[in-house]
């Protein structure tokens, strides 16, 4: 689930809450940042736990779309690292 704050308007001066200066507005906004930042880590820690141990620790792997868990390394052929 993605929340997003930044397009509801503010129930006290009615903007939005990207633009407002309600120092409620900026904590609901940090926190919404927070969250999502924080399934962003675990859906990269699953992403990578999937792949082959040697693999696991190495910094040619480039995760290319989180949501669909898609990762190109240059090589990875067949999900088989071909660096012995």
């Amino acid at each position: 689930m993605k929340k997003n704050g930044k397009n509801q308007l503010c129930s006290k001066i009615n903007r939005k809450c990207d633009q407002c200066k309600a120092i409620s507005c900026r904590k609901r906004l940090d926190k919404i940042e927070e969250y999502n930042k924080n399934i962003k880590d675990i859906k990269v820690k699953n992403i990578i736990t999937q792949l082959p141990l040697k693999c696991q620790k190495c910094n040619m792997f480039k995760i290319t779309d989180i949501e669909k868990e898609k990762i190109y390394c240059p090589y990875m052929i067949g999900n088989i690292c071909a660096i012995k």
